[in-house]
């Protein structure tokens, strides 16, 4: 877990990065764990612990 992407790593380059990842997903989650996961035949439901708005997703297969 952590705060930012690439702890460490050059802050210019993260910077370029997270640019670029916050256009090709819907969210990034710092500070943020998986609890549990639930499969089913067309889902994935997710139980997220830390800091989250909603701790159960439900994602596509």
């Amino acid at each position: 877990r952590s705060d930012r992407l690439l702890r460490g790593a050059d802050l210019d380059l993260v910077n370029r990065l997270s640019r670029r990842l916050k256009e090709m997903f819907e969210a990034i989650h710092f500070n943020t764990g998986i609890k549990a996961l639930e499969e089913r035949t067309d889902r994935v439901h997710v139980t997220l612990e830390g800091e989250v708005d909603q701790s159960q997703q439900s994602f596509d297969r």
